[in-house]
């Protein structure tokens, strides 16, 4: 209901992640193609559990092409997501909340992985809500996946990266 045009008649949306929290609400997520240079802004949609719209959010930078891929409830209304931007082909990730009223984007932070692109990027969390981030780095001039990546990822309060630590296999795939 009401989902299809989050960004206008003309533009596709395209959801990516569904989530219901313990109260009942359903959350649906994905990536929007906005018809400009930058086209991919990720947004947010929340429903109550009859499925009706209460509330819904976009969540754009001014050059970048961002696409979200999941999310998870760590806590109640305060998410985790994992995407990418498709402008630089790196993996990002981020926190948003609901504050009761909107949903508002607490931060974003994106992981520069070099000359290879970013695919397929997914996260799990533990008890402490550290990050576990996975995606493959794909070499376009291979056609070959290079590397498969692993990153922990522990903020501090202020959500300034904690402690961060790569693990990446060494064969191509």
């Amino acid at each position: 209901k009401e989902i299809a045009g989050i960004s206008g008649s003309t533009r596709a949306d395209y959801v990516t992640a569904i989530s219901v929290n313990n109260n009942g609400q359903i959350y649906l997520g994905g990536y929007t193609n906005t018809n400009s240079t930058a086209a991919d802004d990720i947004w947010v949609i929340q429903c109550n559990e009859d499925g009706d719209l209460e509330e819904k959010r976009k969540f754009a930078s001014a050059a970048g092409d961002e696409r979200l891929y999941n999310f998870k409830e760590i806590s109640e209304n305060v998410f985790l997501f994992v995407g990418l931007n498709g402008t630089t082909n790196n993996p990002i990730f981020g926190q948003f909340t609901y504050d009761g009223a909107n949903l508002e984007l607490a931060y974003a932070k994106e992981i520069a992985i070099g000359s290879n692109e970013c695919r397929n990027p997914d996260f799990i969390t533990d008890e402490y809500n550290s990050m576990f981030l996975v995606f493959e780095e794909y070499n376009a001039a291979t056609d070959k996946v290079e590397n498969y990546t692993l990153y922990r990822i522990d903020l501090d309060d202020t959500d300034d990266v904690l402690w961060s630590r790569q693990f990446t296999t060494s064969e191509s795939y």
